[in-house]
């Protein structure tokens, strides 16, 4: 119960470096107590005296030793809190992050998932697609021995920019964590057009916009391959923003009770402006093929007449296609014989086109 330890240094008189008693004894009472005495602080301190030794009670063995010797107390409690959602929850669990002394292209992703751990050759794509290098994964198993015995595992990925880019982790995280569960649930496709979430700053929702279209380009016979338009769309961030943001001002429809009248004629001023500074960047674009095929995408945009982006199902949640209708006249490229009209419906289960020769 009781021990002293008795320590003899070997100095050099007259070169002994000053020094503070009360600061040693600190140091040295910190690194005598245990990993669980600093959690049962940590909890005790966020959440009360009941409550926190409730929930050391359950963690307190759940860590294995790899965990401890890599994550302070601190940590733990983030994870913790994870942990806690995912069981009442269910699904997975997410962090972004990155420790300190990390370089500005360099986070750190953790991902919580139940019951088993996550086949590598399934995580890779998925953050290679969304424009990072896998640097590094640390694997965790946390056993909750007194919730029948349940194991969480938690994967530690290292991800590193492929531009090496810095990486502005407060602005993407949100859209950066919602991605990447939508694509892990199989709501939307993999692909490289969602390194447009961290590499332009857009919504996944937004890049299905833009996928929506490649897809239909695609249809229409233009000479580029999905992989090339992904590339080039990344590879001028600026133009591609303003290309959304154009579908955005054409069919938002706005805050309900506005004028129809006011909000048409804002809307055309708006879009015409957008599209002015679209015009301005595509002069500075080096390469014909680059400009061909953001010339393309605006095309299209412009060439849309409704859309059903901003219908809601009857729960209020979002539709999981997405379909516009075309004025075939106006695409440019387009193989003859042209119709009327087209109808492009999209979703990662089916894409298919109707095509219209007439009125109705």
């Amino acid at each position: 119960p009781l021990a002293r330890l008795h320590l003899i240094i070997r100095t050099t008189p007259g070169k002994i470096p000053s020094y503070k008693v009360d600061d040693l004894e600190n140091r040295l009472v910190a690194a005598a107590r245990s990993w669980t005495d600093n959690l049962s602080d940590a909890l005790v301190a966020q959440y009360g005296e009941e409550k926190g030794l409730g929930i050391l009670d359950r963690f307190a063995g759940a860590f294995d030793a790899g965990y401890r010797g890599h994550y302070g107390a601190n940590q733990a409690l983030q994870d913790i809190g994870k942990i806690e959602t995912l069981v009442a929850d269910g699904g997975i669990g997410m962090t972004l992050y990155r420790p300190a002394d990390t370089p500005a292209n360099r986070i750190r992703f953790k991902v919580y998932h139940p019951e088993r751990s996550i086949p590598l050759s399934d995580a890779l794509p998925l953050f290679e697609h969304m424009g990072f290098r896998v640097v590094d994964e640390v694997p965790h198993e946390v056993r909750l021995r007194q919730d029948q015995d349940r194991m969480i595992m938690i994967h530690d990925f290292g991800l590193e920019s492929k531009d090496g880019a810095g990486v502005d982790m407060d602005s993407i995280r949100e859209n950066f964590q919602d991605a990447f569960v939508r694509v892990w649930r199989g709501e939307i496709e993999s692909d490289g057009l969602n390194a447009l979430v961290s590499g332009v700053g857009l919504t996944w929702r937004e890049v299905v916009i833009l996928r929506a279209y490649a897809k239909y380009l695609r249809q229409a016979g233009i000479a580029f391959s999905q992989a090339y338009m992904e590339q080039t769309l990344a590879a001028n961030a600026k133009i591609t923003r303003r290309i959304v943001d154009l579908f955005v001002t054409l069919f938002d429809p706005g805050p309900r009770g506005s004028k129809a009248g006011t909000t048409a004629r804002n809307r055309s001023a708006k879009a015409n402006r957008i599209k002015a500074n679209i015009a301005k960047g595509l002069d500075a674009v080096v390469s014909a093929d680059e400009d061909r095929i953001l010339r393309r995408f605006l095309n299209a945009v412009d060439s849309t007449l409704r859309t059903n982006f901003y219908q809601t199902t009857e729960d209020g949640g979002q539709k999981s296609y997405l379909s516009f209708k075309l004025n075939s006249r106006a695409i440019e490229e387009l193989p003859l014989p042209r119709p009327l009209y087209e109808i492009f419906v999209y979703s990662p289960r089916i894409e298919g086109i109707h095509l219209r020769f007439g009125m109705v």
